[in-house]
């Protein structure tokens, strides 16, 4: 799953406010960001979250 996935919502949220130029470059950071700066226990946490019930 990429940033822009996990984001999507937040994302969406900001298209129609006062903040939505933000999404010129926010969407390419958070990537960026998701990438490299992932605590140690992320990937197992992540996995365990997916497994919870909506």
């Amino acid at each position: 799953m990429s940033a822009s996935e996990l984001f999507h919502s937040c994302y969406k949220d900001l298209l129609n406010g006062p903040l939505s130029h933000w999404l010129n470059t926010l969407p390419r950071q958070m990537d960026e960001w998701y990438s490299t700066a992932l605590h140690g226990e992320f990937k197992k946490w992540q996995k365990l979250v997916a497994k919870l019930p909506a």
